[in-house]
């Protein structure tokens, strides 16, 4: 284990003196790339702040296609429940529709037999008025019947 952090601590003192070793060529390189960015730095800066102002167009591109793209997939979705919905609404519909013919059927049925009903009755009402007057004569026949009757006897 010992040997190891020794390693480690080696490594790591080459990469330190490799770092100071390098630090005047990265000041070399920062020094030289402000000398070009001075020589041809308006061109280049123009043409990064064009490149700049394209890539930043194109995020919001994106971002706009993307939003796009999602609104699309939930309308898509939201199409689809209500076709389901809409044929679902028409199964009913349809099931009403042969509830209402039944139920119409029933009240022609219903209304044949009120009216069968009703001349029933009618024909009952005929029928007892009928016997109410044969009644009322046959109580008058009785009647006179036993007026007569008095009558032969008492004269």
């Amino acid at each position: 284990m010992q040997e190891l952090q020794i390693t480690i601590d080696n490594f790591n003192n080459e990469i330190e003196q490799i770092k100071i070793r390098s630090a005047p060529i990265e000041d070399d390189i920062k020094y030289l790339q402000d000398q070009i960015m001075q020589v041809g730095g308006g061109r280049l800066r123009s043409q990064k702040a064009i490149v700049d102002e394209i890539r930043s167009e194109i995020d919001r591109f994106t971002e706009h296609i993307t939003t796009l793209m999602v609104a699309k997939s939930k309308s898509e979705k939201d199409l689809i429940k209500l076709e389901n919905s809409l044929a679902n609404c028409e199964n009913e519909m349809e099931q009403i529709d042969n509830q209402v013919k039944q139920l119409e059927t029933e009240i022609a049925q219903n209304n044949e037999i009120i009216n069968s009903i009703e001349s029933r009755v009618e024909m009952s009402k005929n029928v007892c008025i009928f016997v109410y007057i044969l009644w009322f004569y046959f109580c008058l026949y009785i009647y006179i019947c036993i007026h007569c009757y008095f009558l032969f006897f008492i004269f």
